[in-house]
């Protein structure tokens, strides 16, 4: 029994012995798992580093205090097994004097991840000059995979200790102001995947850009070279690069064409190749690439080509940009596969045919541009009902909704403007429910719809459909677009009576175009358009000022020219920030006191009406100023000469007697003087202003000499100083105005030899000659 029992006692104590070392190596473990504190030397590098470089109001320095674990602190990250600091962001920071190798910063050795962007970095020089250079310190920090410095203001070359940065896996310079070799600097970063150098300087040792990417930098992911200066061709070994999922190489002068070896970059995500001095043919197939989500080619008008056929299972693309280039044919009927497609921008092309039904199919399109290129035929609808919609449900049910119908309910912009369309104009695209931006002008439209079957689209802010053919009464449901900012129904072939109060439902109207139809237009005293900034309504048989002008507090453009507006302008319609007034072929007599002295008029045209009186006086700021075809009497005031920015000047057809103010030569940015039609005296001024190219002082009594001031006149295009009593010898030295298209010298007193020309091309331009 003895020895039974100590046995058991033996094992009770072995047991407890055993459970103590359990509980004992548990709680070391669990102590080794916790975070170890900030070392101590790294803590006083980091607060030397903020006393040398930051700024004690910055939000995330507040953190940094010397009693507290700098591992908390904003901007810091560390090792969990080690304490060391590993990662170090100061974006949007105010950091300077680190553009030296002595920085505090570069002794921290342990730094995996570096983020400085966006921010100024600048310190003085010796002569007290900002400036910014990259030191050589950065390639002292060798465990470096992320270092972010874009948007800092760094200026200079990279130094080539860069490059020694060897695990690098990210590295972003872009938008800064250095310049670079980029086969030097990235020949020993293997393991780079992401390279952004937007804007870098690239322009020197940069032909074999391709061939140093696809060499050195096997494993990149993200390639960014934008605006970097880079010339020459995209060489075929840029598709070695098998990873690549996004390259954009936009803005640079290239002056290449597209390998066909881009079809075998599976990977790629995003291309953009924008305003590359691109030519040759595009290779289509670039198109169906499995994974491609974005492509830009816009501004390249070398760069031709044409969509291809999309497979039913491509659904990857979101963006198709091609603007301004090249690219011709049809629109293949398959681009109704690409379900995923947001952007579509085919504009300034060479396209044409028909627009596909099928377009109804991008029902995730937000925005959808044809404009400026040969497309034909008519709008096909872009909203369908569903299958188990018909026809007489529609007719039953006006206001269908989303669950019931399908089609690009989504799109905020649709510009189809500048094509040979034609036909009524679908219905669909004013009942778009999302549509807030709707151009169709310069087509062939003949007609509106009559009715909109369903609510009009209730965002659409702006309707252009201008310059078109259309025919009948403007149709009563625009009224219920109450969004519309702007309406542009003008240079069409509407007709008909149009009271202004039927479009006054219309208060946040900004913008109303009605010129050039066959329209009446009338406004009662109850017509407002509280917003309205710019009213033309040309041609349209106006006999008075609508009295809606009276309450347009903003309002910077009026033109009603050619009406039938008798009497004067009202005083009242200096209220409104005028910038641009066109009252022109009316019939106004003048314009009733006070003319405003402050006014800030930058065109002020009265040409072709009754005025009466003296000169109105010119608004300062006027860079065109016509009242032609008048009665106006008096002599031209030397006050004209205010408007220094003046650079049309027309005073034809009147009574004006007396001189011309000799200031008049000296406005600098005079382009066209017509005082021709009246009864001027005395000698011509000097003409100074480099960028005059039409003088007409015809029909009047001016004497004197040609001044030797216009021979310098090297822009000039015409002249015209007939009918006068010019009495001078021969302009012989005309000849020497290069651009000159139309000389009238008769009617003068111009005397001696005609000489013969002296150079080969004597007035190449020269269209009218009467001497």
């Amino acid at each position: 029994m003895m020895g039974f029992g100590s046995h058991s006692h033996f094992e009770c104590l072995l047991l407890i012995l055993l459970t103590h070392i359990v509980l004992f190596s548990s709680s070391l473990s669990s102590y080794a798992s916790l975070p170890h504190l900030c070392h101590d030397d790294q803590k006083s590098i980091l607060l030397q580093f903020m006393d040398e470089s930051l700024s004690e109001y910055d939000s995330k320095i507040a953190s940094w205090k010397p009693d507290t674990d700098c591992c908390s602190w904003a901007g810091i990250k560390c090792d969990n097994a080690t304490g060391h600091v590993i990662g170090l962001d100061l974006s949007n920071c105010d950091i300077h004097g680190i553009n030296n190798s002595k920085s505090s910063l570069f002794k921290l050795h342990t730094l995996q991840s570096l983020d400085l962007s966006d921010q100024s970095l600048f310190s003085s020089d010796n002569d007290g000059e900002k400036v910014a250079i990259i030191p050589n310190g950065f390639a002292r920090l060798s465990r470096l995979t992320y270092l972010n410095l874009s948007r800092t203001y760094f200026h200079g070359k990279v130094p080539l200790q860069m490059s020694r940065l060897t695990k690098l896996e990210y590295l972003d310079l872009s938008f800064t102001a250095v310049s670079l070799s980029l086969e030097r600097l990235i020949k020993n970063m293997s393991s780079l995947r992401v390279l952004y150098l937007d804007g870098v300087d690239m322009s020197t040792h940069n032909s074999n850009w391709c061939d140093a990417l696809s060499s050195a930098v096997p494993n990149l992911v993200k390639l960014s070279l934008s605006d970097c200066a880079i010339s020459g061709p995209i060489h075929s070994s840029l598709s070695n690069l098998h990873l690549l999922s996004e390259i954009d190489l936009s803005g640079n002068p290239l002056s290449s064409e597209v390998p066909q070896s881009l079809v075998n970059m599976s990977s790629l995500v995003t291309i953009n190749l924008q305003d590359c001095q691109l030519h040759g043919e595009f290779p289509a197939n670039v198109f169906r690439l499995p994974r491609l989500q974005e492509i830009d080619l816009s501004q390249n008008p070398g760069l031709q080509g044409s969509l291809p056929e999309f497979p039913h299972h491509n659904s990857a693309l979101r963006n198709m940009e091609i603007r301004s280039s090249n690219f011709h044919g049809s629109v293949p009927s398959s681009i109704g596969n690409l379900s995923q497609l947001q952007i579509l921008d085919l504009s300034s092309n060479n396209f044409s045919g028909k627009i596909p039904d099928s377009i109804v199919n991008l029902t995730a399109l937000t925005y959808l541009d044809l404009s400026s290129n040969n497309f034909s035929g008519s709008i096909p609808s872009l909203i369908l009902p569903t299958n188990n919609i018909t026809r007489k449900f529609e007719l039953e049910h006006p206001s269908l909704s989303p669950d019931n119908i399908t089609g690009l309910l989504c799109l905020t912009c649709l510009d189809f403007s500048e094509n040979s369309l034609e036909g009524i104009i679908n219905y669909s695209l004013f009942i778009l429910p999302s549509l807030e931006f709707l151009y169709l002008q310069m087509n062939a439209f003949q007609a509106l719809p009559a009715q909109v079957p369903y609510k009009p689209s209730p965002f659409l802010s702006e309707m252009l459909v201008s310059d078109n053919i259309l025919q009948g009464h403007i149709p009563g449901w625009i009224a219920q677009l109450t969004s519309l900012s702007i309406l542009d129904l003008s240079s069409n072939e509407f007709n008909g009576s149009l009271d202004l109060d039927v479009l006054s439902n219309l208060t946040n109207l900004g913008g109303l175009y009605l010129s050039d139809n066959y329209l009446s237009v009338t406004a009662s005293p109850n017509s407002t358009f509280p917003q309205l900034e710019s009213f033309e309504s040309r041609s349209c048989n106006l006999e008075e000022f609508p009295p809606f002008l009276r309450n347009t507090w903003l309002l910077f453009n009026l033109d009603m020219s050619n009406n039938k507006i008798k009497g004067k302008i009202p005083r009242w319609i200096w209220t409104s920030p005028l910038r641009r007034l066109n009252l022109s072929s009316n019939f106004l007599t003048g314009l009733e006191e006070p003319f405003p002295n402050a006014s800030i008029l930058e065109i002020f045209d009265l040409h072709s009406n009754e005025l009466r009186g003296s000169l109105p006086l010119i608004p300062q700021p006027a860079i065109f100023f016509s009242v032609s075809g008048n009665s106006l009497v008096g002599k031209i005031p030397t006050s004209i000469c205010n408007a220094s920015e003046l650079e049309v000047l027309d005073l034809s057809n009147n009574n004006l007697i007396g001189p011309i103010p000799s200031c008049v030569g000296s406005i600098d940015y005079l382009s066209v003087i017509n005082l021709g039609g009246n009864s001027l005296k005395g000698t011509m001024p000097q003409f100074y202003a480099a960028s005059l190219t039409t003088l007409v002082l015809n029909g009047n009594r001016l004497e004197g000499k040609v001044p030797w001031s216009l021979y310098g006149c090297k822009k000039l295009e015409v002249l015209d100083l007939g009918n006068n009593q010019i009495h001078d010898v021969f302009p012989s030295r005309l000849e020497n105005l290069l651009q000159l298209r139309v000389l009238v010298l008769r009617s003068n007193r111009f005397y001696g030899q005609i000489k013969g020309p002296r150079t080969k091309k004597v007035f190449p331009m020269l269209l009218i000659k009467s001497d």
